[in-house]
């Protein structure tokens, strides 16, 4: 890039979804890597559990669900607090812009 050259403006994309980042950065990547990488260390604890008591897969299912079940749910969780956030920011900035379209029109009824 040459010296002259204009600096990069960020994309669109990358701006509007900035608030809705929440906990794991820019990538949402991250976040369903950490889903499927919880779920399959559930599943090999079963299995190893499995193995050790000799029994059929019992184990390995059961923490299947469980870590499926805790995973999808801690998800839903961050989602909702960061949707209750981001409406909260909104209506304080919905507010804060009524009250300053409301503040200049009381000096002038005073005036009068």
């Amino acid at each position: 890039m040459s010296p002259n050259s204009p600096a990069p403006r960020p994309r669109a994309a990358d701006t509007e979804s900035a608030p809705l980042a929440g906990r794991f950065g820019s990538n949402a990547v991250a976040g369903g890597m950490e889903i499927a990488l919880t779920i399959l260390l559930f599943v090999l604890i079963g299995l190893g559990i499995d193995t050790w008591l000799g029994t059929r897969p019992l184990f390995m299912i059961v923490l299947f669900l469980f870590a499926a079940a805790g995973s999808f749910a801690r998800t839903k969780l961050i989602y909702d607090a960061e949707m209750d956030r981001l409406e909260a920011e909104r209506i304080e900035k919905r507010n804060a812009k009524r009250a300053e379209q409301a503040a200049p029109s009381a000096p002038e009824a005073d005036a009068a």
